[in-house]
């Protein structure tokens, strides 16, 4: 009788068990797919937030490089067309000036 009695308790204990671990794992289970799709979800506007980032940079790398590349052309252009801008701008003034 009294190992009969163990036996049960012992079953018992165990379906109580295995009932509690499945509640659990079909809990997690539910909370990982949940998370599992909100961390992708995360991951893939992380990416798209990276690249609109580097998209941005780029763009105003190239504004920023097209600007300088004007500043050096005119810098670079040769003297005397420069003076002569200068000269023909001056002249102009000056008529304005006088009239």
């Amino acid at each position: 009788m009294n190992t009969n009695y163990h036996r049960r308790l012992f079953t018992l204990a165990h379906i109580v068990i295995f009932l509690i671990f499945l509640s659990i794992v079909n809990c997690t289970s539910d909370q990982m797919k949940k998370t599992l799709l909100d961390n992708r979800m995360r991951a893939t506007a992380t990416i798209k937030n990276h690249l609109y980032d580097t998209l941005e940079e780029e763009k105003f790398k190239n504004d920023y490089d097209r600007e300088i590349q004007h500043v050096i052309s005119g810098m670079l252009k040769m003297y005397p067309h420069r003076r002569a801008a200068a000269f023909h701008a001056m002249r102009g003034k000056r008529s304005i000036n006088t009239v």
